[in-house]
């Protein structure tokens, strides 16, 4: 990533990093790829989901450094995913950004209690004693859908 980003501070590189290696992002490059077009499917499997797919995408890097070398995956990486990034480089990280403002207004850092329920999981966020709530499929989801929520509330 240095080598496509040299104007980019350290900190910018990390945060870089964390919108591109998401499922999300390996989604669209794979779909864009047409990858599913290659997948075959075994009778548990009803049909190719995001996570799937974006598993698929890093198996196939896995794949080509194997079974041929680390130049190889690297010009695939490039060609497939950091040559058109700005087209799928996409989540936010919401949690991050909070962190980030609170610290920058002397604020308390808010805190996470995410317990697993039977439609997923289920996020309380406190922040200057004030309880948001939010959910998701995983717990870094709804984490991630409380922050936004929280800084969509505060106009951020």
């Amino acid at each position: 990533m240095y080598e496509n980003f040299k104007n980019l501070s350290e900190g910018e590189l990390t945060k870089k990093r964390a919108r591109i290696v998401t499922q999300e992002t390996l989604y669209k490059v794979s779909k864009k790829i047409n990858l599913n077009d290659y997948i075959l499917l075994g009778k548990s499997i009803k049909s190719i989901n995001q996570k799937i797919l974006s598993d698929c995408y890093e198996s196939l890097i896995a794949a080509i450094l194997l079974d041929s070398n680390l130049i190889n995956a690297e010009k695939f990486i490039h060609q497939t995913l950091l040559h058109k990034i700005d087209l799928y480089e996409t989540e936010t990280n919401y949690k991050g950004k909070l962190i980030e403002l609170c610290e920058k207004n002397n604020l308390k850092k808010p805190a996470f209690i995410t317990k697993k329920d039977p439609e997923g999981f289920k996020t309380n966020l406190i922040l200057n004693q004030k309880t948001y709530k939010g959910k998701g499929k995983n717990k870094k989801l709804s984490e991630r859908n409380v922050s936004k929520k929280v800084l969509l509330e505060i106009n951020l």
